[in-house]
């Protein structure tokens, strides 16, 4: 599942950050911690490419913890809102 999908952006209110996928599912993600910088913030955009569908979707998570420490760090999103469409196409590349 993880080579299905690709992390574009996470969208704060305070900047982008880029990251990757360390585990996927339908109700969030696991992220490498995008930055050392990065805001203390509760929720962030997360913009997707669904690459089997070669196309770009938007979720809203909340971020529910992060873990580990410098250089292994990892932050665990639930999604809050994915829009209609989108989660269609986002829970088809889960199969």
């Amino acid at each position: 599942m993880i080579e299905k999908i690709e992390v574009n952006q996470i969208l704060t209110g305070k900047g982008a950050y880029n990251s990757s996928p360390l585990s996927v599912s339908r109700e969030g993600m696991i992220l490498a911690f995008p930055a050392e910088d990065f805001p203390d913030v509760k929720f962030v955009w997360l913009d997707l490419t669904i690459k089997s569908e070669d196309r770009k979707i938007r979720a809203l998570g909340e971020i529910t913890g992060v873990s580990g420490t410098n250089g292994s760090r990892t932050m665990s999103v639930k999604f809050k809102h994915i829009f209609p469409k989108d989660k269609v196409v986002f829970e088809k590349s889960l199969h």
